[in-house]
């Protein structure tokens, strides 16, 4: 998956003929507002202790036990991507150092009102590049990383920095959505719709397949004042084919200001998951499929019959017997893949 791209889509070949390029940074994308807003939104694991009557708070719960399980015993945690601080406040209510890295002013204001909030003396905020970590080699016993992979660029590139970073026999977990289960029983997706945005309006198009570049989002500009651009579309985002989809960008082309925005990131799947780190020589590389669903139904068990953890501690014992059971069981699939491997002493 990491080497070599797919032969351009008939969407972006008519792009490209009709209309300028400008190719979007994705991280940059997703600061602006544009791109998944979830690391934007009030996190119960960040803002306050979770709580296991409360169904939701199972799934944050047993993905902190998966990250503790590498960053255990370390002294010195790297947290990428960290946003408004997940997962670095809640690691570093447990262990003695963590490092918060973003390359947002945005989260790094954010990180430090969650640091205050919380009283996580042991957290550092640091603004910068994952893919040029402003670390000298070795610094870290652990690295973590929650939904980064599949919003960078250049997924290797970040792997190989963290393969630098990282201490001899350090570790690393990354989190990444299973692009199998987003795409549900499809393996090519498109979908567009005609947004607007203040006064800006804009027929987005999003496609995604199992096939590099996995996923692909084009917006094309439009002039709100032209006839063509009031024409009746679906909103929010509907389902459709390449064919169709010509046919609208045609009907809308007369109102396109003559530029097109295309945003594309790398997916994984359960058996690409681990890939980018065996690719620059990381070792132990294990995959584990982690199930959200089967999280909320365990805990809306427990809520039932009363059988709820009645410590912190307990709670964290019952969250991390889940995820033994979600990976020994067989043919677990769910919304979260978990990426564990080591940095080789040798």
């Amino acid at each position: 998956m990491m080497a070599g791209t797919a032969a351009m889509n008939p969407i972006e070949a008519w792009a490209r003929r009709f209309l300028t390029v400008r190719e979007v940074d994705s991280v940059a994308r997703t600061y602006r507002g544009e791109g998944p807003p979830s690391w934007r939104c009030p996190w119960p694991e960040v803002e306050g202790e979770l709580s296991p009557a409360r169904p939701g708070d199972w799934w944050p719960m047993v993905r902190l036990v998966d990250l503790l399980e590498a960053a255990g015993g370390a002294r010195l945690v790297l947290d990428l991507g960290s946003g408004p601080g997940w997962p670095a406040v809640p690691l570093a209510r447990k262990l003695p150092e963590v490092v918060a890295l973003d390359a947002s002013e945005l989260a790094a204001s954010l990180l430090e009102a969650a640091r205050a909030h919380a009283h996580a003396s042991g957290l550092r905020i640091v603004r910068g590049d994952a893919s040029r970590l402003p670390f000298p080699d070795g610094t870290f016993d652990a690295v973590v990383m929650v939904d980064l992979l599949d919003v960078v660029p250049d997924p290797l590139a970040v792997a190989r920095e963290v393969r630098r970073v990282l201490r001899p026999g350090g570790r690393v977990c990354s989190h990444v959505q299973d692009f199998r289960y987003v795409l549900g029983g499809h393996a090519d997706l498109w979908q567009w719709g005609v947004v607007q945005a203040g006064e800006s309006l804009a027929c987005e198009v999003h496609h995604a397949s199992l096939n590099a570049p996995h996923t692909l989002d084009l917006r094309f500009p439009l002039d709100a004042r032209h006839p063509r651009s009031r024409a009746p579309a679906p909103l929010p985002m509907a389902d459709t084919d390449p064919d169709t989809l010509l046919a609208h960008l045609e009907r809308l082309r007369p109102a396109m200001l003559g530029v097109v925005e295309v945003y594309r990131t790398t997916e994984f799947v359960l058996e690409t998951a681990a890939q980018p780190f065996a690719e620059v020589g990381l070792a132990d590389l294990r995959v584990r499929s982690l199930d959200d669903e089967a999280c909320g139904k365990h805990a809306r068990d427990l809520v039932r019959t009363g059988a709820l953890p009645d410590t912190p501690a307990a709670f964290e014992a019952a969250a991390r017997g889940l995820l033994e059971a979600m990976s020994s069981a067989e043919g677990t699939r769910g919304s979260c893949l978990s990426v564990h491997g080591t940095r080789p002493r040798a």
